[in-house]
């Protein structure tokens, strides 16, 4: 059985959040990143402008999911 990965960010009482499913398995963990509400792309998933703290936090959020999809696929190819 091939394994799924799912990811995606969200807002949550001005935290950012990054929500897993593996095969179904749901967990949501906060990224500890706090912003305006008014300054987050539900639909982008990241934050809206190009001012420097805009860019900081959306380049934390690559960098994390990045980490995860590698822990991902390291732990796919041993199964």
């Amino acid at each position: 059985m091939e394994n799924k990965l799912i990811s995606h960010f969200f807002l949550k009482r001005s935290i950012i959040y990054l929500r897993l499913t593996i095969n179904g398995e749901r967990t949501d963990m906060s990224t500890n990143k706090r912003i305006n509400p008014s300054l987050w792309s539900k639909s982008l998933q990241k934050v809206k402008g190009k001012d420097e703290n805009a860019y900081l936090v959306n380049a934390s959020l690559n960098l994390l999911l990045s980490k995860v999809i590698k822990i991902f696929n390291d732990i796919d190819i041993k199964n």
